[in-house]
């Protein structure tokens, strides 16, 4: 909602480690299961017109602003609740990939830094 960031966005990856956030980022409560309405949500704020509205109604000169009032006035075109509710069925497996690839690539990644180290010194072989 500020600087150079003003309308960027992300999904969080599943974690048991507190998350923190200081008060210029946005969160959207999706309830119990929010899977079930992230698709919809995220394919709609990647729109490059909603994305350019974020930025266009960014204000301040040295860094730019964007109130909660601004993004809740910028037109997005919503279907009816169960088109929603289709679209987010359709797409939801997909999403539960990107989610489930990104956990992987996590654990991976640790498991890369670790052994990495001890290849290298030659602790141990291939």
């Amino acid at each position: 909602m500020t600087g150079a960031t003003i309308g960027k966005f992300s999904m969080i990856p599943k974690t048991q480690e507190p998350i923190l956030v200081n008060q210029r980022v946005g969160k959207f409560f999706l309830g119990n299961n929010p899977i079930e309405k992230v698709p919809f949500i995220y394919c709609t704020l990647k729109q490059e017109e909603v994305i350019t509205e974020f930025i266009n109604r960014g204000q301040g000169s040295a860094q730019p602003n964007i109130s909660t009032s601004d993004i809740i006035s910028i037109p997005c075109w919503i279907q009816n609740k169960n088109e929603i509710d289709n679209f987010n069925k359709t797409i939801q497996p997909m999403f539960e990939t990107i989610i489930s690839n990104q956990e992987e690539n996590r654990k991976l990644s640790v498991l890369r830094d670790s052994l990495l180290p001890k290849l290298m010194n030659g602790e141990i072989e291939v």
